[in-house]
């Protein structure tokens, strides 16, 4: 290489691989929600292992979304996890105020993206959806988060 080449690019995850990805976690994430509301829970359990799949899921399709919308950005592109998780947080922060079940109300299906009431556990988890997301997507070419 002489000096005036440039180095190549890093590769990006594809646009293929983003939708793979996102479908899985979709596939997953609709299954614990589906299995949730099917059995019973034990009274006070503290952690509900389905609650827990479907949380993590939630913030691994938001970063696989925010990663294909930002992908093309190179100013943004390396903040794509930062603004998973701070996006995660301000909903389940919106979660408690009176206005995500007005909108559902209005709009039932809003459940699935707004969620129904504040949880801390839920706030934890979130980073975990996040990295895993992000993980998965450096290992189907260079990340879409950093140069």
């Amino acid at each position: 290489m002489n000096k005036r080449s440039k180095p190549p690019l890093p590769r990006r995850a594809s646009v293929a691989s983003h939708l793979w990805i996102g479908l899985c976690f979709l596939v997953v994430g609709g299954a614990a929600f589906g299995l949730r509301r099917r059995l019973p829970l034990p009274p006070l359990a503290d952690l509900d292992l389905l609650d827990a799949a479907g949380t993590i899921c939630w913030a691994a399709v938001l970063t696989v979304c925010l990663g294909l919308l930002l992908r093309r950005t190179p100013l943004w592109s390396p903040w794509t996890w930062i603004l998973a998780i701070l996006l995660s947080m301000a909903v389940e922060s919106f979660q408690s105020t009176p206005y995500p079940a007005r909108i559902q109300a209005a709009f039932p299906p809003a459940h699935l993206l707004l969620g129904s009431t504040f949880s801390w556990m839920d706030m934890a988890l979130y980073p975990v959806g996040v990295a895993l997301a992000w993980s998965l997507l450096r290992a189907f070419g260079r990340s879409t988060f950093s140069h």
